[in-house]
């Protein structure tokens, strides 16, 4: 994850995409990997000396990160740098109250300054500090857990289209799709 976000970074910053305005959609780990490129966007784009792309918005569905996050020192030029942050949560999701856990101790195990505690951005949404940077900025929707939403039912499945819905749009999918209009909005 930390590679990539250098990778992405690295795209960002290049002088052959010029990139103005950047705005990411992402799901679960693709969080971690906005939070890791915008921090080294931001610290490499002030090394540079270069003026670095507006960053409108960061939707991230079922984010496999901590929920402090957004209150984290470690990313704190990314959440100062991006404009508009939107969290779709769920409680219902399994990955993130079995996995998620188990997979943060063995990452802090690798990293011992990894920071954040065993409960995923994904499933209980934002815990922010009081005067955190990220409270005026932060939405939030929680998928009610009646609705059973799984960890993989926040985008569409088109290579796995199931009768009657061929395009790969479930029931649950529509539900988060039809989030849009009010987030974009």
């Amino acid at each position: 994850i930390r590679l990539t976000g250098r990778y992405f970074a690295d795209l960002i910053l290049s002088s052959a995409t010029n990139m103005a305005r950047v705005s990411f959609v992402t799901h679960s780990m693709g969080a971690r990997v906005v939070f890791e490129a915008v921090q080294r966007t931001m610290v490499g784009a002030r090394a540079a000396g270069v003026k670095p792309p507006v960053f409108d918005m960061a939707i991230l569905t079922a984010p496999a990160t901590s929920d402090e996050i957004l209150d984290d020192p470690n990313y704190a030029d990314a959440v100062a740098a991006i404009e508009e942050f939107v969290v779709v949560s769920s409680r219902a999701d399994r990955v993130l109250s079995l996995a998620f856990p188990l997979g943060n101790r063995v990452e802090q195990a690798m990293w011992p300054n990894d920071p954040g505690a065993n409960a995923a951005l994904g499933r209980y949404g934002p815990r922010l500090k009081s005067g955190s940077k990220a409270l005026g900025k932060t939405g939030w929707y929680e998928i009610p857990p009646a609705t059973k939403q799984r960890h993989s039912d926040y985008v569409p499945e088109p290579s796995n289209p199931v009768a009657p819905y061929p395009n790969g749009w479930s029931p649950k999918r529509l539900a988060v799709g039809a989030l849009a209009p009010a987030v974009l909005d």
